[in-house]
Formats: structure tokens, C-alpha cells, sequence
């Protein structure tokens, strides 16, 4: 679990990627760091409530954007967010049923690319190491989560590194950390982006395992609490 303090503010644009203007409960306005590089359909509409981590003294904008707050849920829009909870989560055995390892390590390269995390030294005796990527998931249908929200070549060579770590006889985890609760299975975005469709489908006949839980979000006042919430199926057909 994390837990931060956010402020409230009213989303004015996001624009340029990396940046969003909002409106404070004050009236005062500023430009915020936006630390999700991807469209953001259904979350960064102007007017949606917005919830904000103060900056660390002598950076240059003042908040970053945490949390967009819809009519029905809670969404966190910071991608860094999802490697966060993981991590703390792994170490906390919340994922014992599927991922339970006792050395857990961050950022390890193989081959080409660089996954986010290494298992290594399973509980279960005949287990692999296993490398496995996060993915943050804000978008949804209905109560479909889904990925990606923008098209990713990046996302497409990491299914390929996790296909070739798969083929020397490691486990292989593509894990997507779905970072709302409103949702009730997950399925590619076929619509956004094919190419990656495509290649999740390969990659799941290729022993690469596909894993989404939902992300619990909670407020009390301006605190917030993120948890691992629940696992959801993924539809591939």
C-alpha cells in the first residue's frame, strides 16, 4: 500500500504531452507536470477533478498529476505509480498465489531490453526466474480495461524480449497494472493499436504469461491510499 496527500485542483488542458494547466480551489491557476505520456482518452478532459502531488522544492512546476477523478472512480494517471505499488506489493506476498519470489529486483536488462523486474528465488521449488514488465492501464470501455491508449513500438519490442526470455527458459510476465477498480476484465485495444494486439496473442501462445489486477484507490479527504486490488480475466478473442 502507498499512501499521499494530494491537492485539488480542476483540470483547465493537458497539452505537449507532459504538461496540464489547471485551476485551484483558490482561483490561481498553473502550469503541473503530466506524468503519463500516453493519449489519456476518458481522463484529461478539461473540467475533470483533479488530485495533485506537491512538488519537491526547486523543481520547476509546482505539482504533478496523480489522479483524475470521475463520476463513478478514481484513476491514477502517474505510470510510475504502478511500478511503485508493485514492488511494495511483491515484497508483501500479495501476489503469492502467481508471484511469490524471494529476491525481487528492479530494471534488469536481458538481451535488449530492460524489464522492469527479475524474480528470483521462488518459494515454489520447481519455479523459474522470472522477468516480467509492468504496464500502467488507464483506459477503459465500459468496464473493459484496456491497452495501450496511443500506439507503442516500445510495448511491441518488450512482448518480443519477453517471447525470447521465455524461449531460454525463463517465466516470462506481461503484467498490467490496470490503475482503476471500475473495471471488470481486460482485452488489447485492437482499435488503437493492432500491431500490439497482434502481438500479445503471440506472445501468450509463445509461454509468455498475461496477468492484470486492478489498482484499489481510496480517499479520505486529501489523503489517498493505492493497494493491489483484484485479478481480472483477459479476453484475447
Amino acid at each position: 500500500m502507498i499512501s499521499e496527500t494530494l491537492e485539488p485542483a480542476v483540470l483547465i488542458r493537458r497539452y505537449k504531452r507532459f504538461l496540464a494547466d489547471v485551476e485551484f480551489p483558490s482561483g490561481e491557476t498553473a502550469t503541473i507536470h503530466c506524468p503519463n505520456p500516453g493519449s489519456m482518452i476518458g481522463i484529461a478532459e478539461p473540467g475533470t477533478p483533479v488530485w495533485l502531488r506537491p512538488a519537491k522544492e526547486g523543481r520547476k512546476l509546482s505539482h504533478t498529476w496523480v489522479v483524475s477523478e470521475l463520476p463513478d472512480a478514481y484513476v491514477c494517471v502517474d505510470t510510475l505509480m504502478a511500478n511503485r505499488l508493485l514492488f511494495n506489493e511483491l515484497k508483501r506476498g500479495s501476489f503469492a498465489d502467481i508471484l511469490s519470489y524471494a529476491n525481487i529486483g528492479k530494471e534488469k536488462t536481458f538481451g535488449d531490453s530492460r524489464f522492469d523486474f527479475f524474480l528470483a528465488q521462488s518459494t515454489a521449488a520447481d519455479a523459474k526466474d522470472c522477468y516480467m514488465e509492468v504496464k500502467s492501464t488507464t483506459l477503459a470501455i465500459e468496464q473493459t480495461a484496456m491497452f495501450p491508449d496511443a500506439v507503442t513500438a516500445r510495448g511491441l519490442r518488450h512482448l518480443g524480449g519477453l517471447v525470447e526470455a521465455a524461449r531460454q527458459g525463463f517465466r516470462a510476465v506481461q503484467f498490467f497494472c490496470l490503475a482503476r477498480q471500475d473495471v471488470l476484465d481486460f482485452r488489447p485495444a485492437d482499435h488503437i493499436d493492432p500491431a500490439y494486439g497482434k502481438g500479445l496473442r503471440q506472445a501468450s501462445e509463445r509461454s509468455v504469461e498475461l496477468v492484470a489486477w486492478t489498482m484499489k484507490i481510496e480517499r479520505n479527504s486529501g489523503l489517498f491510499t493505492f493497494a493491489a486490488g483484484s485479478q481480472v480475466p483477459i479476453v484475447l478473442s
